[in-house]
């Protein structure tokens, strides 16, 4: 039996059991759904096997015309789970989980141009045929049609949110700063509030790519005693810097220079 991870995808609770009863490790049980029999026959077998389960948002009547309708069925699923001792996990937490067997995990943060620096990285790893990468960005990347990719190759590409911390989550060893600006301020309450998460959103890094142009960037950056690769537009003292820069049909085009 295989040791990769495993989905296991039926509709018969039997089988489901079978498979799980041989399966060496947590498999990704697919699926439950908000139909009361459904969730009877598959979240005893969560319980017993462990793993995670697939939930649909579809119940006795059919799948809900509206999101507001689909909401309610994932609560009562949520709910039930819960009735039997499952736990539910919060997104930025399970990829947290997820990416710490990646020996290199590179995590693109800041207020804004996340997913377009996340994308351009990813273009580069996946130009490289020695190179199977994770990716997960929060734009859909052409070059794969949707917004993630599963690969094996030991990289894992992300776009880190700082929203309502999800980053804090993620366990980068090499991030990548790009601005700091204040910004959902339905959750920070000041610029100094969300520097102040920047900063600790990169402790778990061995190394930073920053942009050394942002004041902001430099104050979250403050305390940080990782190897700290600096960038700019215009100063030469940082790491890399770009000489004769010019744009050609909005593409920009320059030689990248190194210090020293």
């Amino acid at each position: 039996v295989t040791k990769l991870p495993l989905q296991i995808d039926t509709s018969d609770p039997v089988t489901m059991e079978r498979a799980l009863r041989v399966y060496n490790g947590k498999a990704m049980i697919n699926s439950v759904n908000g139909k009361q029999e459904v969730m009877e026959a598959i979240f005893p077998l969560v319980k017993k096997y462990g793993g995670v389960v697939v939930a649909l948002t579809l119940d006795e009547g059919g799948i809900p015309e509206t999101a507001d309708g689909r909401v309610e069925i994932a609560k009562k699923i949520l709910a039930t789970a819960r009735e039997y001792g499952i736990d539910s996990i919060d997104r930025p937490v399970l990829l947290g989980e997820i990416m710490k067997n990646d020996r290199r995990r590179i995590g693109i943060a800041g207020t804004h141009g996340k997913s377009t620096s996340t994308g351009m990285l990813s273009q580069i790893f996946l130009s490289d045929p020695t190179l199977d990468p994770t990716i997960m960005i929060g734009a859909q990347l052409p070059v794969l049609g949707d917004s993630y990719r599963v690969g094996s190759g030991g990289d894992f590409i992300f776009e880190a949110c700082e929203y309502k911390d999800a980053f804090l989550d993620f366990c980068p060893n090499i991030a990548v700063v790009l601005n700091v600006e204040l910004d959902h301020t339905d959750y920070f309450e000041s610029l100094e509030d969300i520097i102040a998460s920047f900063r600790q959103s990169i402790e778990p890094s061995h190394a930073v790519v920053a942009n050394m142009d942002s004041e902001n960037v430099k104050r979250a950056l403050e305390g940080y005693d990782g190897w700290i690769i600096g960038i700019s537009l215009s100063d030469e003292n940082a790491d890399f810097y770009p000489k004769e820069l010019y744009f050609d049909h909005g593409m920009g085009v320059y030689t990248l220079c190194r210090k020293g």
